[in-house]
């Protein structure tokens, strides 16, 4: 029998699933959550995406079996700021509060201090409805890396 949408509403996930703050993921199955989720990671790479999961001081998880279905990682001074690296769900895993559940653990780690999260513009009201708001007056900004291998930038001559 269904709970009705409880998990949601207490931001627990439903049974099944399985959520753990640790760094036992493959690099191959977050490169497919990722492209599940349509997003764009910054690293191509399994190799990247291994030094990612190995230096991110925060990671949690979620898996459906041995589905890997959302993800989070983060960094913290642990005293002025949060800082969420990477969040997804899968689309097929959305709506079901395991992202709910996932930012609560983060928030739980580092009680007190600020979670900072760039967030698309459809995942406003998520955030929002978990008590995140947008600061107007401040603009991310990011430098682009430059490559390791100047021969693998774009337009490059040999």
């Amino acid at each position: 029998m269904s709970c009705g949408g409880c998990h949601r509403r207490f931001a627990v996930p439903e049974p099944g699933v399985r959520v753990r703050e640790s760094r036992d993921i493959a690099p191959e199955e977050l490169l497919a959550l990722l492209d599940a989720c349509g997003a764009a990671p910054r690293a191509r790479d399994p190799g990247r995406i291994e030094l990612a999961i190995e230096n991110s001081p925060y990671i949690a998880h979620a898996r459906a079996g041995d589905a890997l279905v959302a993800y989070l990682s983060a960094f913290s001074d642990s005293a002025c700021a949060v800082f969420v690296a990477q969040f997804v769900v899968h689309p097929a895993w959305r709506r079901r509060g395991l992202g709910t559940h996932l930012l609560r653990k983060l928030e739980a780690q580092y009680p007190g201090v600020p979670v900072q999260v760039e967030a698309d513009s459809a995942a406003l009201p998520f955030f929002e409805k978990l008590g995140y708001c947008t600061r107007p007056l401040l603009c991310a900004m990011t430098k682009p890396a430059k490559t390791a291998n100047p021969a693998d930038a774009i337009g490059a001559t040999p």
